[in-house]
């Protein structure tokens, strides 16, 4: 948390610094510890700051006067934060004010009473929003940033301009006192933020407490304790399930932090401004619930959050664009997904060290592994989970979660993935498995193929193959490691082929109905011509649209342009006529295929039709960047070294590596009951390590941009749960703590008479952000 001290130097260099300094010197960051039991500790140090900015300890009847808040200073002490300066060698923090009209008066009992209209503008989703927010504030010690706070009270109403008085953006309260914080929040989205924390200790170092968070969805809402003493922390994130009780080492600077970037710009080296986007997208707004923001538009179509209900998301929806509400749309939902795949290849399994991969395996053997002894069997994900643990799978459709160790010259498996119609769950392995390239070849592993999540780079490689009717280990250095790229490709994408090919095994039309054609032969020798369709957002067959929801089982089909079928050619031995070998193409050097996905739901491709003109929304492809990972704090040591490919669809958003993780850090199926952590994080630097390279078509340019996060969730290291055994005894007081409600709230703020006129906030301030002003 950063010091007053510090928030003070900085001031003062403000004063005496050129307005006109770079976007990537200004802009401010933020981090935020990313648990449910900060929340009260951040919004206690954010209010104290504000309250300090108003001056009031000087200003004791002397009537409304006008106050600037610097909300930037305010929001770095209340998330623990790291400015720019502290990262990139930057000061240079522009002030983003509120002005509040302050009324201070002396109480009978010598207290402070803060009476307080505040002007702000929020900037949310680039849409903004201007606000009227109604504070009363009593003050019995002076407010501080840090442990324990001091001992006030303050109660807000939140109401949108011209609603003054109805909170209709929120209402909420804060108690303070050396023995603790009480805290309330709600939101007319559905949000509503209840924590209390006990102090048990002096300054505020040691206690214990709860929290709730209610949301619009009840699948969101999170009921959780937490006990916490200097070094430790112990957070049981569901208050009635020991079991998700974690011990953690609650420093932002330990070795074991990890983060979650939310915001991450690229600047242009030189002039070290913001780069532009040209056409990248934008929010949306429902017409069911136009105040609240449910979603984006990229590249990619249309992702909903959280926040849209189901009626948003069926085909033929109205939507709202949130920063224009003229421009109206409907939604679009094309029955699946393509896919465009370029591939590169390389020797050994390097590229793979120490990466967190999902795997799947395919082989063949003759019934030797034990489990269907005395008959041949195909090698699968199944049949390789059951050779790990000794359990035979719920799913066939299950995926297997490894990383490969060069030193060992083996794969540690450590969980599982089992995906059905509605979506995917993981888990973790009772204990790490390891196997060798050898013991997986005994067992009648041939193929295997990985993916990394987060992005969509994925590898295959032949571990094992037939001689003499032997199947035998491929030499180590030897293996031919096959890296894939894919991409989404909207439909209406120029570059689409029109015509597009599958081989082998491929879909067909009988009567009107999809059905799949088989090939029984190697190499096959036929293949089936699809048309691309941009208005449909699918391949039609012999020209005839076709229904390819199927019955919920996902479709998959590898599909070719015209110019690679010559690539392909493999004639059969002792035959005239050529086949297609399609792993003869795709197994070359920088080649590219397309992929087609339907069936199940995920697989849709949701898009928007603007309802005056009908054009479909077509948003520009992101930009491709690459990035050399350094060893600093926050990568996975997997990719420290490596050069990995990354996206940026829209202005703050970098797309890199990572997974989701439950309340206990065990991964998980990313869900609004998750967190997502990176596996990579950029650091804040002009050398090559705050860098990323531009691509063109997957080739590196001589272009370079700056990266620099502004907003990142911080998840604290874990610790062995030993660590916290001397807080059992305050987690078990925290499970009888009984949490405000809005009943608690002084509803007499409500009453605070606003202005006639906007002009009251126009005059010269008293103060600006706690500095009495001498003019």
């Amino acid at each position: 948390m950063k010091s007053l001290f510090k928030s003070l130097l900085i001031s003062i260099f403000l004063i005496s610094t050129s307005a006109h300094a770079a976007d990537y010197q200004t802009d401010l960051q933020a981090q935020y510890p990313d648990d449910q039991a900060q929340e009260s500790f951040q919004f206690a140090s954010f209010i104290s700051c504000f309250l300090n900015a108003m001056a009031p300890q000087v200003s004791v009847g002397v009537g409304q006067y006008l106050a600037y808040v610097d909300e930037n200073k305010c929001e770095d002490s209340g998330a623990s934060s790291n400015s720019s300066s502290a990262d990139s060698g930057s000061t240079v923090i522009p002030p983003s004010y509120a002005k509040a009209l302050t009324t201070v008066t002396q109480g009978s009992s010598g207290e402070l009473i803060i009476e307080a209209l505040v002007s702000i503008t929020d900037t949310e989703n680039n849409v903004q929003i201007p606000k009227q927010i109604q504070v009363l504030g009593v003050i019995n010690s002076g407010p501080t940033i840090s442990p324990p706070y001091g001992s006030w009270d303050m109660d807000f109403c939140s109401s949108t301009v011209g609603a003054v008085g109805s909170c209709n953006d929120g209402q909420g309260l804060l108690r303070v006192r050396p023995t603790g914080i009480t805290s309330y929040t709600t939101n007319t989205q559905g949000w509503t933020n209840s924590a209390k924390s006990v102090f048990t200790g002096t300054g505020g170092v040691t206690g214990y407490g709860a929290s709730t968070t209610i949301a619009p969805r009840a699948s969101d809402n999170q009921n959780a304790i937490f006990a916490f003493d200097q070094g430790k922390y112990s957070l049981q994130s569901d208050r009635n399930d020991p079991s998700s009780q974690v011990c953690y080492n609650p420093s932002m600077n330990g070795a074991d932090v990890r983060h979650s970037a939310w915001e991450t710009y690229l600047y242009n080296t030189s002039t070290l401004n913001r780069i532009a986007y040209t056409n990248p997208g934008f929010y949306l707004k429902s017409n069911l619930t136009s105040n609240r923001t449910i979603g984006s538009v990229s590249y990619w179509g249309v992702n909903f959050w959280n926040e849209a209900v189901p009626a948003d998301q069926i085909d033929g929806a109205t939507l709202i664009r949130a920063d224009d509400a003229s421009q109206i749309y409907t939604l679009k939902i094309a029955p699946g997904r393509l896919e465009r795949v370029s591939t590169s290849t390389s020797t050994g399994l390097a590229l793979l060290d120490g990466v967190p991969l999902t795997i799947g395996f395919w082989g063949y053997n003759t019934g030797s592994n034990g489990i269907n002894s005395g008959s041949d069997v195909n090698v699968n994900n199944a049949k390789v989970y059951q050779w790990l643990t000794g359990v035979v799978p719920t799913s066939t459709n299950i995926s297997l979660k490894a990383s490969w160790s060069s030193a060992n010259s083996y794969f540690t498996f450590t969980g599982y993935e089992i995906c059905g119609n509605t979506g995917c769950s993981q888990s973790s392995l009772s204990s790490p498995v390891n196997k060798t390239i050898a013991q997986l070849t005994t067992f009648g592993v041939s193929d295997v193929h990985s993916w990394i999540s987060g992005v969509n780079i994925s590898y295959s490689f032949r571990v094992s193959e037939w001689l003499s009717g032997t199947l035998i280990p491929i030499n180590l250095a030897q293996i031919r490691l096959i890296k894939r790229s894919s991409e989404i490709m909207a439909p209406t994408d120029s570059s689409i082929p029109t015509q597009l090919h599958c081989i082998g095994n491929c879909p067909a039309l009988s009567s009107g109905n999809l059905i799949n054609t088989q090939s029984n032969t190697w190499p096959p020798t036929t293949k089936v011509d699809l048309t691309w369709s941009p208005t449909r957002g699918a391949p039609l067959i012999s020209s005839t649209p076709v229904d390819w929801s199927g019955t919920g089982s996902g479709r998959h089909y590898e599909l070719f342009d015209t110019n690679s079928l010559s690539l392909m050619d493999c004639p059969a031995a002792g035959a005239a006529t050529g086949g297609y070998c399609t792993d003869l193409y795709k197994r070359g050097q920088n080649v590219t295929y397309y992929t087609w996905q339907s069936g199940n739901q995920w697989d849709t491709y949701r898009y928007l039709v603007n309802r005056s003109t009908q054009a479909v929304v077509s948003p520009n492809p992101p930009l491709s960047l690459s990035y050399t990972v350094p060893n600093t704090p926050g990568n996975i040591s997997g990719y420290i070294g490596k050069t990995i490919t990354v996206q940026s669809p829209n202005p703050g958003t970098l797309w890199l590596p990572g997974s989701c993780v439950d309340s206990a850090r065990r991964p998980a199926t990313c869900s609004a009951n998750t967190k997502w952590m990176n596996d990579v994080s950029i650091p804040t630097a002009t050398d090559e390590t705050g860098k990323v390279t531009l691509l063109n078509a997957g080739t590196p340019t001589s272009t370079q941009y700056l990266a620099k996060w502004l907003k990142r969730g911080v998840y604290f290291g874990t610790l062995p749960s030993g660590s916290c055994s001397s807080l059992a005894s305050s987690l078990s007081l925290a499970s009888s703590v009984q949490l405000p409600g809005i009943s608690d709230a002084n509803q007499s703020v409500k009453t605070l008479s606003w202005p006639s006129s906007s002009s009251a906030f126009d005059v010269n301030p008293r103060v600006i952000h706690g500095v009495l002003q001498t003019n």
